[in-house]
């Protein structure tokens, strides 16, 4: 069983927290397999890579007999406050 947070938990750990973390959101989750078989290592380290350059990142990865099972999630991309668009100026 978790432990409770008190009120002053709750408060310490939302101060901590960046306003960017708060407005973050997870859109897709992804599960990508690793073998630890050399035949097949590196199929499994392009999907990662793959999908590493497509702004996935690493939540957390799962051990299994034959390898693991990484967690990987795509998050948005919260809009800075404060910047405005570029506009293009008309000559």
């Amino acid at each position: 069983m978790l432990p409770r947070l008190s009120a002053e938990d709750l408060k310490q750990i939302k101060d901590s927290v960046s306003d960017e973390m708060m407005e973050r959101k997870l859109l897709k989750i992804r599960y990508v397999g690793v073998e630890f078989d050399p035949k097949k290592i590196s199929n499994c380290e392009d999907e990662v890579n793959i999908a590493l350059e497509g702004g996935y990142q690493p939540i957390t990865d799962y051990p299994t007999p034959l390898g693991l099972v990484m967690v990987l999630g795509l998050w948005n991309r919260p809009k800075k406050a404060g910047k405005s668009e570029k506009s293009v100026s008309q000559k």
